[in-house]
């Protein structure tokens, strides 16, 4: 049923339906989403975790998606994908570099070693392993206080952003840095930060992402591929991961799917 209001697709209580009759139809195998934007959080408060937890699915998407991942790792144990959507990968022609990370992150029942394009760097050296966390920076942050948040404790936190001036994204971290969340996780790692407006007076974000991690003296990936760019890989989120900063890996530890 196609519906829309204003610059939601629907209201709140007929998409919550839609996401509850893809969990429970034994027809439908994966939900891949459409596209980002703006609403997935509207919808927390209203889906039925225990019917998701009932009948998991895979589940991909990134951006606003961030919402509804953390939400069901946090109240029903799901572990979901950040990973192309169809709308932007594969509405046209998905690259090679992104279709075959989505198809051997969801096909391989075994753990394995995230795909590199060899481009990663390092802010800080070490090694940490956890349960991955994180996806795109303004979603995740606003869900710190609610109960939709999964515990950061001990997690490796992956981020990533488009289209946010450099002061907003130092706000957004700053909000993770007073809430406790940067101080608990064990690793950090960061993909693209696309499309910053121009705005003057400005910093250089690799200023500001410094002055927020360093001093937590745990391992800092940087250039990870994933995010809003073309060659992407698909992250298993809730999933157990280990980070090697000075080896450049991020190493899934267990099968993310069955």
């Amino acid at each position: 049923m196609e519906s829309q209001d204003g610059y939601l697709a629907g209201s709140d209580r007929l998409r919550v339906q839609d996401i509850h009759d893809m969990f429970t139809d034994s027809r439908v195998g994966a939900i891949l989403c459409t596209r980002g934007g703006y609403g997935a959080g509207r919808l927390l408060d209203l889906i039925d975790y225990d019917l998701v937890r009932a009948h998991p699915k895979i589940l991909v998407g990134f951006s606003d998606v961030t919402a509804l991942s953390m939400a069901m790792l946090a109240r029903s144990g799901l572990l979901t994908f950040h990973g192309p959507m169809v709308a932007a990968e594969f509405g046209g022609t998905p690259t090679e570099i992104a279709e075959y990370a989505f198809w051997n992150t969801l096909t391989q029942g075994v753990s394995q070693r995230m795909l590199s394009l060899g481009e990663e760097g390092s802010m800080r050296d070490g090694v940490a392993e956890g349960t991955l966390i994180g996806g795109n920076l303004a979603v995740y942050s606003s869900l710190v206080g609610t109960p939709y948040l999964p515990d950061p404790s001990g997690g490796i936190l992956f981020l990533e952003d488009v289209g946010e001036s450099t002061y907003r994204l130092d706000r957004m971290l700053l909000q993770l840095k007073h809430a406790g969340v940067l101080r608990a996780v064990a690793g950090v790692v960061l993909g693209s930060f696309t499309s910053i407006p121009d705005t003057v007076p400005d910093r250089e974000l690799e200023t500001v992402l410094r002055e927020y991690l360093l001093p937590l003296n745990i391992p800092v990936m940087t250039g990870f591929p994933f995010g809003h760019i073309q060659d992407k890989v698909t992250l298993p989120l809730g999933a157990q991961v280990r980070l090697d900063t000075k080896k450049r890996q991020l190493t899934v530890l267990q099968a993310v799917v069955s």
